[in-house]
């Protein structure tokens, strides 16, 4: 059992070093970033302004069914823009994340579509304001 404690320290060690990094990293970054409510960058899934590894983390919870947080951007995480959030979007933005070329603008701000307007439920009214359905003589 100590063999194995011994083998687990430097694992946590690095990953709690890691974490601090990242969050080190992330915390400078946003700094200088500031994004309307009208636009997000594309690949921040975690709406902090900076893509990162942890935006592929919530895409990959997302996928999984795992709760994500409130912050969660669906159209940021949507980076070929095909209307589903699957591992593809993932990979690309890890693609990006180690300088690979994509063809999509990750990291770009990008503007949201508009929210959809409900159709009006009122009744048809008549000249006078009576709520008679259209087709009543």
């Amino acid at each position: 059992m100590t063999c194995k404690l011994r083998k687990l320290v430097p694992v946590l060690f690095i990953t709690v070093a890691a974490l601090i990094f990242s969050f080190t990293v992330t915390g400078n970054a946003l700094a200088n970033t500031e994004t309307s409510d009208s636009k997000k960058l594309l690949g921040d899934a975690d709406s902090d302004g900076v893509v990162t590894i942890r935006d592929v983390t919530m895409i990959q919870w997302d996928i999984a069914k795992f709760p994500v947080p409130d912050r969660y951007s669906e159209i940021a995480a949507d980076a070929d823009g095909n209307g589903t959030i699957n591992i593809e979007d993932a990979t690309i933005i890890q693609r990006w994340l180690a300088k690979y070329e994509t063809p999509f603008q990750i990291g770009e701000t990008v503007e949201l579509p508009e929210p959809a307007t409900e159709p009006s439920t009122q009744m048809p009214t008549d000249d006078e304001g009576w709520g008679r359905t259209v087709f009543q003589p």
